[in-house]
């Protein structure tokens, strides 16, 4: 919106949305579904080397607002940064195929994009997705899967690797304790 003052200045500014992302990770040895509203199989850890895994990443929007892109042009409420997972994938760890992604939730009007799928791009051991708008309304939250096919080729140091992912919005999210989770892993020969 644009607001003049007495003086006849004009000034943009912008209204953001208070919001509440949470990120959690796991990790599955059998195929999950891409959609965030399936139940996942068993988690595992250990993992034994050169088997095929995934690293599922999961984000939700806890409300009250929806987390939408500021830029509302082009492909920006679909895949633009409004929403951003970002994952460090622990060294040595091999990414075996697509990082994809599927979106899930209520639409609220004004344009959202609440459904949708994409890939991730991936450069060295940062995984990066932006997931345009993760919307919420009326107690129904606004859902992200992230799927990350991966396999280990040698034991890491010590036997456990680590792994961080982090979301995050273009709204206000003044709950940050649940934005980032780091995950331990065990690898086996």
């Amino acid at each position: 919106p644009r607001f003049s003052s007495w003086c006849g200045a004009i000034a943009n500014t912008s209204i953001r949305a208070r919001v509440d992302m949470a990120v959690s990770k796991t990790t599955v040895t059998q195929t999950p579904d891409a959609n965030p509203t399936v139940a996942l199989p068993p988690t595992v850890d250990p993992v034994t080397v050169r088997e095929p895994f995934f690293y599922v990443i999961e984000a939700v929007n806890n409300g009250p607002g929806s987390s939408l892109s500021l830029d509302r042009s082009g492909t920006n409420p679909l895949n633009g940064p409004g929403t951003r997972v970002v994952d460090t994938l622990p060294a040595g760890v091999i990414v075996t195929g697509t990082i994809t992604w599927q979106k899930v939730g209520p639409s609220v009007g004004a344009g959202d994009v609440p459904n949708g799928t994409g890939t991730c791009s991936l450069a060295g051991s940062t995984v990066t997705c932006d997931l345009g708008d993760v919307t919420f309304g009326a107690g129904n939250s606004g859902r992200v899967r992230i799927i990350v096919p991966a396999r280990w080729d040698t034991v890491p140091a010590g036997g456990t690797s680590s792994n961080r992912a982090t979301v995050s919005t273009q709204q206000v999210d003044n709950i940050n304790g649940n934005d980032t989770v780091t995950v331990p892993l065990g690898v086996i020969a």
